[in-house]
């Protein structure tokens, strides 16, 4: 054994460092490494017994010059895709641009594989030697640098964990995209990882600041962007807190004999007792449609347009004269939205969602926004009669202040 074959042996422990690196796996790394070296210093003892060592061999000549030379294209090829990849990714604005990791985790691979294969060799080399020539000199260069090889291996999995979790937080950024919020699950089947996987590389993400503002919902079911979305999120779980509050209120009430709800409704006319009931109705239907839908982007949508429908009947209700403004939302919107929700549950039933199944739900997705909108405005106009009184109010004060000179306004004229 010769210069060269300790170096073809080097070769193979720098092959099998690539290899591991090209497949993401290290489970076998520190297996392959110490299995060349020990078959290097197996071949070494039995040279020396038989009193041939120094004699060339070449055995490892053809793994050299062929495993090595496809390992370092093979990884050359890898980062070129990588780095393509990166170049067309298009991230939201609200996440990191130089994520964590960025440039840590190539240096230390860099550096891990450097590490290893010089130290390695090295440790290789004076293993060799212990065996040959003997001396207690040896041995300690042997551990020491087969120490400083297993923190070079130590290196290459760390740098390898970096970059594998900058590579999915771009992966994880492009599925949100511009909409701000993303269902666990949904993540999980299009990286095809597991929910805990995804659910613990959002953490690490977030306490690295990859997503500055990321927020968790309270069932860890939801990823949210943004402060804006993870509000949004706040104020309908306060609406559901009050509702349910408001429900429980409603049974103590109701094991007194009558409920706040009827003691009220004596108040109303007939009329406006029936949009009430029917509107109360139609909440309850939004709220089972809602039960029964899977996509967690449409449950979200429907827990708004409940939110804004119990607030509309809420104001109705305070004020019974604004149930007159209601005949066509109450006559046709409630009843074509009500019809739309349960063409959307029929289509979400089917095992096989074909072209024409994945259109229609989109549209009527989209056209649940629209709705949306539409009743905020609604919500808010029956509310320009209040704004109208307030404002003559105000008016008058300040007509009546005036007039007794509260004001410090001088020559007022009517």
């Amino acid at each position: 054994m010769d210069i060269k074959d300790i170096c073809n042996a080097g070769g193979d422990i720098l092959d099998a460092v690539a290899d591991a690196v090209n497949r993401n796996d290290y489970s076998g790394l520190s297996e392959n490494v110490m299995h060349t070296v020990n078959r290097v210093a197996r071949q070494v003892r039995q040279e020396a017994v038989k009193g041939s060592y120094g004699n060339p061999t070449h055995q490892y000549a053809k793994t050299f010059y062929t495993k090595k030379g496809q390992a370092e294209y093979n990884y050359s090829q890898y980062l070129h895709k990588r780095d393509e990849k990166k170049e067309k990714t298009t991230l939201p604005a609200s996440v990191a641009k130089n994520p964590t990791g960025r440039i840590l985790g190539p240096i230390q691979l860099a550096w891990g594989i450097l590490a290893t294969s010089g130290f390695g060799i090295t440790a290789l080399f004076m293993t060799i030697l212990s065996f040959s020539q003997g001396g207690m000199g040896y041995v300690a260069f042997a551990v020491v640098f087969t120490l400083l090889t297993a923190l070079g291996i130590t290196d290459i999995v760390r740098g390898s964990r970096k970059i594998g979790l900058v590579n999915r937080f771009y992966h994880y950024a492009r599925l949100i995209g511009e909409r701000g919020y993303i269902a666990i699950e949904e993540l999980a089947i299009q990286t095809g990882r597991h929910k805990d996987d995804v659910l613990r590389d959002l953490r690490k993400m977030m306490k690295k600041h990859m997503f500055p503002q990321g927020r968790l919902d309270q069932k860890q079911t939801t990823f949210m962007l943004t402060q804006d979305v993870y509000r949004q999120y706040l104020q309908i779980e306060q609406d559901r807190a009050r509702e349910a509050q408001q429900a429980r209120e409603a049974a103590r009430a109701a094991d007194d004999g009558q409920t706040d709800r009827e003691r009220a409704s004596h108040r109303y006319d007939a009329q406006t007792k029936k949009i009430l009931e029917d509107g109360n109705a139609y909440i309850r239907m939004v709220h089972e449609c809602n039960e029964k839908i899977r996509g967690q982007e449409m449950r979200y949508k429907l827990s708004r347009l409940e939110s804004i429908m119990r607030r509309i009947f809420e104001q109705v209700e305070k004020v019974p004269e604004s149930a007159d403004d209601l005949n066509k939302f109450m006559n046709y919107y409630l009843p074509t939205t009500t019809k739309l929700l349960h063409a959307y549950i029929d289509l979400d039933r089917q095992q096989i969602a074909g072209e024409n199944i994945t259109a229609t739900k989109k549209e009527i997705e989209d056209t649940l926004d629209t709705i949306n909108i539409a009743f905020e405005k609604l919500l808010d106009g029956l509310f320009e009669d209040t704004a109208w009184d307030i404002s003559s109010d105000i008016s008058v004060m300040k007509t009546m202040m005036a007039q007794e000179g509260l004001t410090g306004e001088k020559d007022f004229k009517l």
